[in-house]
């Protein structure tokens, strides 16, 4: 999967969107919760006028008690939900504390890409390094080889034709000192080329360990976008309850009045 910073970005949006769409469900809650009983269509309330077109004083008080009565029911209904706002906030809070800890697994998961490219990026800059000091090494032991090549000659006939003995130690010393340095040459061109092969490792092991953080980021941002999910379908239901409540409320008032317009007439 691909990480780049508009991922990342888009990432962080959708944790934005979902701590914002929380508070804003969480505020609209404060008055409402779920009940088990299913609200009257708001028409419901308009079909306790009888099919006389003309009814007496008597229909018309008896439809009134009865709608006086149903809206009282709903008004019970409508505190009922305000009453249970812990209901509500105790279920929005479960599905906040889900939405918070899937956006902080995938923050987790996010860091360890990070860190695991980071590690490749310096594996890899170690190894350019020792890769650059091995290839100096090389050209050194070779120009060593040459110089020793060269100097095999004069160092079999050191002692020939020279009245010296001062400079033939000399010489018999330089050359001593020469192959120490060569044997040093070797040890720590050794040494570099075990570094330059750790260092190969891991960078390596840090990609591999990239690529397989890339996979979870992904997994765990369907996590995040299925919990988001369900906080807001649980937001939308509880809003959609609510109206519907205060919808056939509206309804049941609006018949009262008619009804008492009705009866005024009619005692007039």
């Amino acid at each position: 999967m691909n990480t780049s910073p508009s991922t990342s970005r888009g990432t962080r949006s959708v944790a934005r969107r979902a701590r914002t769409k929380l508070f804003v469900a969480l505020a609209a809650s404060a008055s409402v919760a779920l009940i088990g009983t299913t609200a009257l269509p708001a028409s419901a309330a308009t079909n306790v006028f009888t099919k006389d077109d003309n009814p007496s004083l008597a229909e018309l008080q008896t439809q009134r008690a009865a709608v006086q009565q149903k809206a009282a029911g709903k008004a019970s209904q409508v505190n009922a939900l305000k009453a249970s706002d812990a209901q509500v906030s105790s279920a929005l809070s479960a599905l906040n504390t889900n939405v918070n800890a899937q956006q902080d697994r995938l923050e987790e998961a996010e860091r360890a890409v990070a860190q695991a490219r980071a590690d490749q990026a310096a594996a890899e800059a170690a190894q350019s390094a020792k890769q650059s000091e091995l290839d100096a090494l090389t050209a050194q032991m070779k120009e060593s080889a040459v110089d020793a090549y060269v100097s095999m000659g004069s160092a079999n006939n050191i002692s020939v034709g020279t009245d010296d003995i001062n400079d033939t130690v000399n010489k018999r010393t330089l050359m001593s000192v020469r192959a120490n340095e060569d044997i040093g040459l070797v040890e720590k061109f050794r040494s570099v080329q075990e570094d330059l092969e750790i260092q190969r490792g891991a960078a390596t092991a840090a990609n591999t360990r990239a690529t397989a953080g890339a996979e979870q980021v992904e997994g765990r941002l369907n996590e995040l976008n299925k919990a988001y999910a369900e906080q807001q379908a649980f937001a939308a239901k509880v809003e959609e309850r609510l109206n519907s409540a205060l919808a056939e409320a509206d309804s049941l008032a609006a018949t009262d009045a008619q009804l008492s317009s009705s009866i005024t007439s009619k005692q007039a």
